[in-house]
Order: C-alpha cells, then structure tokens, then sequence
C-alpha cells in the first residue's frame, strides 16, 4: 500500500508507539540507546491508518537514532489538545541548519553535514505525505543539540482511550 492510499480509522498510538518501540530496539541497542516514552496512559484513539502511522514512528525514531549521538535517549511524547494528538520524536544531536530545515521534507533531500548515514532522502517527505493524508502537519525544530520532529494526527470522535 502507497502512503496515499491511507485508511484512517480509529487507533491506539500508545500501542503503535510500543510496536515502534520494538521494531526498532536493535538499531537503538547497536547504539546504546534507549527510547523514552512519555504519553498520558488515557491517551485517546486518534484517527490514523495503523500501518501508515507505524511507518511514521519506525522512520523517526530511526532517524533520531542515526542522527542522535550514541549512548544518549531518542525521546517520544504525545500531548492531546484541541481534538489533535501532538507527537514529538527528539534527539540531541548536533541539529540542522537552516538551509537544510527548509529542504528536509522534500524528496530525494537529506542533511548534507551527515552524508554519510546513508539512504536516499524519501524517509520524511514520505512521513509528510502520509500525516497530510491523514488531516495532520508535521514540522521539525532545531538547534545545537536538540532536534525535535512532530507531527498533529485527529484524535478519533468518540474520543474513547482504549479499553
């Protein structure tokens, strides 16, 4: 399934967020490296197509690992307001500048101070597309030592936390 082709429907984030957890735990051990979750655990459903948003946390967190210095925790929280779920994924690397903030998000483009990192830069502008599909933004914030990636998702109608 392409990233336009998302189905969103009612989904449980906390647990996507342990699912992505998991999958990416050998990269995180190889570098020692942990993964710290801070989420409310009333968390609400948001509305997302679960294998679309496991897409979106394997990729940033991934990332973070890359990016981020060995032995120190790559970061996700989630915070709800507004009828939006708002999900950060933080490193303390050494950051990007502001030449490449602006070009992250497209395609084929990847931070030219880490060119050795591998890959061919369609990670984010394939998380941008899948978030828009789904009625969220994303964004990114950074400086020396900190990187912060978020994106916005609907929480679903009922509003309901998982059971």
């Amino acid at each position: 399934m392409l990233a336009h082709q998302a189905r969103p429907r009612p989904a449980d984030l906390h647990a996507l967020a342990e699912e992505a957890l998991l999958t990416t735990r050998p990269l995180l051990s190889l570098r020692g490296q942990t993964l710290d979750l801070d989420m409310p655990p009333d968390l609400p459903l948001v509305l997302a197509d679960p294998r679309r948003l496991m897409q979106v946390l394997v990729n940033l967190i991934s990332n973070a690992s890359k990016y981020g210095p060995r032995e120190r925790p790559i970061r996700l929280s989630v915070t709800t307001r507004g009828g939006v779920a708002f999900t950060r994924v933080a490193d303390e690397g050494p950051g990007i500048s502001e030449e490449q903030l602006a070009l992250l998000f497209r395609p084929f483009t990847r931070p030219v101070e880490e060119d050795r990192t591998g890959g061919v830069g369609l990670g984010l502008s394939i998380v941008k597309t899948i978030i828009e599909r789904h009625g969220g933004e994303v964004g990114v914030e950074s400086r020396p030592g900190a990187t912060v990636f978020w994106f916005t998702l609907p929480l679903a109608e009922d509003g309901q936390a998982p059971v």
